[in-house]
């Protein structure tokens, strides 16, 4: 590792840590701007004063705001969100740390086979261009792109798990308990999520494959005598990668915060769902918690980009160096 890619490398972490900062203070100040009391909110208006006073001393909120602050981000860094009101004073970080590789284990098999297959049909799509293949691919890709996710998950549901019985309908199995049914309960539910990043991938992946097998340089490979398979899969499809990189990070970074519909369609108890029923409940502590794992899990996929981006390609990191 030369010292540009290590500069490169410190630099992007240091950016990483000041903007999961920013978004600490803005979560949270995000239960201080939301209008009311939200531990009368919570408790509810019948509840005694002597109670929601203790409750509020029990949560910190008589302190001042840079002394609420420290000690929420202290605990915070610890893994200590407090407790769920909604959940019968259940430890949000133990509740976070059981439902979050639920989430990821949806999430991870999406992006893989969204990946694969997108890079794949938009790689043949582009080689093919103007093919009764391509057409083809190209309506399946825009429906695919077009179709609410809900909708989706209800026709699979009806369709392979009430008339056809070939998986359940709802729930999780966890692989380490049993790996057969986890696939059997993460079929419909990843392929039903997989739709828009594979059809995101693989348009922007005939794109690019598009516009760098048109480039000089390919041309100049041709004239060379090399061989077509290796101008296109070795030279052309490297470059053509660059951008995908960037769809692949935003489609994996929305799967984990926005896997809402899909757990609640299937009922599977992942980050989604939590969150939907904290704001359902109005359990502050907890939209707070999964507000700001969400985000820490996005700013670090953003800085695996970021380094991703200056190995795939070299003038990048030299562009940042300079800007020092």
């Amino acid at each position: 590792m030369n010292s540009s890619y290590s500069r490169y490398i410190i630099k992007r972490i240091l950016v990483s840590v000041l903007v999961i900062f920013i978004i600490s203070v803005f979560v949270f100040l995000l239960m201080h701007l939301i209008p009311g009391d939200p531990v009368r909110t919570m408790l509810g208006g019948e509840t005694d004063e002597a109670v929601v006073q203790a409750y509020r001393e029990k949560l910190h909120l008589t302190e001042p705001l840079p002394v609420q602050y420290w000690l929420w981000l202290k605990n915070a860094l610890r893994g200590d969100f407090g407790t769920s009101y909604a959940l019968n004073g259940q430890d949000i970080g133990e509740l976070l740390w059981q439902r979050f590789p639920i989430t990821m284990s949806l999430a991870v098999p999406c992006i893989l086979v969204s990946t694969i297959l997108g890079v794949l049909l938009g790689v043949l799509s582009a080689i093919h261009r103007g093919s009764v293949f391509d057409q083809i691919v190209t309506v399946i890709l825009t429906a695919m792109n077009g179709v609410p996710i809900f909708w989706i998950g209800i026709v699979f549901i009806w369709v392979f798990g009430l008339k056809l019985r070939w998986f359940p309908v709802m729930g999780y199995t966890a692989p380490w308990d049993n790996f057969i049914q986890y696939l059997r309960t993460i079929a419909m539910p990843v392929t039903v999520m997989s739709f828009g990043p594979l059809s995101a991938i693989a348009r922007q992946t005939r794109t690019n494959m598009l516009e760098v097998i048109s480039q000089d340089y390919i041309r100049t490979a041709r004239a060379d005598g090399i061989a077509e398979s290796s101008i296109k899969y070795r030279h052309a499809l490297k470059n053509a990668l660059i951008p995908v990189v960037t769809i692949v990070g935003i489609q994996f970074r929305w799967l984990v915060g926005g896997s809402l519909f899909t757990e609640q369609i299937f009922t599977i108890n992942g980050i989604g769902r939590t969150v939907m029923l904290a704001i359902t409940s109005r359990d502050y502590t907890m939209i707070q918690a999964c507000t700001f794992i969400i985000s820490v899990f996005v700013v670090g996929v953003n800085l695996l980009l970021d380094i991703l981006y200056g190995w795939l390609d070299p003038r990048i990191r030299l562009s940042s160096g300079k800007g020092e």
